[in-house]
């Protein structure tokens, strides 16, 4: 959890760098007169819409928790299961 957690946070510095440099660079395009679309107001809001978003959220609800011994502990629960449903039923 803590890796997706670093990753989510330099996920977000990288689009912060690259906001920069997008900025830069569109604010020597010329705004067309009459025109409604601006695209440094469409890239502003893009950006802070990706960094506003909560740290975590894409891993909530999971609660995996992996160690060396998840893939035995997954054969013995499989292996279980297996033997419950074809064992025979005592009348």
């Amino acid at each position: 959890m803590a890796l997706r957690m670093e990753e989510d946070y330099a996920f977000k510095e990288a689009v912060s760098t690259a906001f920069e440099g997008y900025k830069r660079e569109m604010s020597g395009i010329p705004h067309r007169e009459g025109s409604t679309d601006n695209p440094l107001v469409t890239l502003c809001e893009n950006v802070l819409g990706a960094l506003a978003e909560r740290p975590g959220r894409i891993y909530e609800g999971r609660t995996d928790v992996v160690t060396p011994l998840t893939p035995v502990g997954t054969m013995v629960k499989e292996t279980i299961a297996e033997a419950t449903r074809a064992k025979p039923q005592a009348s």
